[in-house]
């Protein structure tokens, strides 16, 4: 494979990538909007609804950054894959690979640590 044959793989696939991204993200907003306006209607000091509303932002968020990180190392792996069938570039594309299969089991435990700290805490949550 070529330079330019693997730059026009590489290039059809963000499309594909930012689809699912764009579903994580309009959960997360509508999740944001009708919990804010659940929450802020109710009966309660303004106080105690700013911080049960601050409380589910962070945990929201949290959730968007694990979901979509999925999306995002795959992404990655097929980038890798159409780069690793150019002679010249797949030392380095296996080296990445391998650097990104690891990582990527790292980043999704440490978002769910986050988000166990956060809960034991009382940071994160909607209560």
């Amino acid at each position: 494979m070529t330079l330019l044959h693997a730059w026009i793989t590489c290039s059809s696939l963000p499309v594909s990538s930012g689809f699912a991204m764009w579903r994580s993200m309009q959960a997360y907003c509508r999740s944001q909007c009708f919990y804010t306006c659940r929450v802020l209607s109710g009966q309660g000091e303004l106080t105690d609804k700013i911080q049960r509303v601050g409380r589910r932002s962070c945990a929201d968020a949290l959730t968007l950054l694990h979901d979509s990180s999925d999306e995002q190392f795959r992404l990655c792996g097929k980038v890798l894959d159409s780069v690793g069938d150019v002679d010249e570039l797949e030392p380095f594309a296996r080296i990445a690979q391998r650097f990104t299969e690891r990582s990527h089991s790292v980043c999704l435990s440490a978002w769910m640590d986050i988000g166990r700290d956060g809960r034991c805490n009382g940071m994160l949550g909607s209560g």
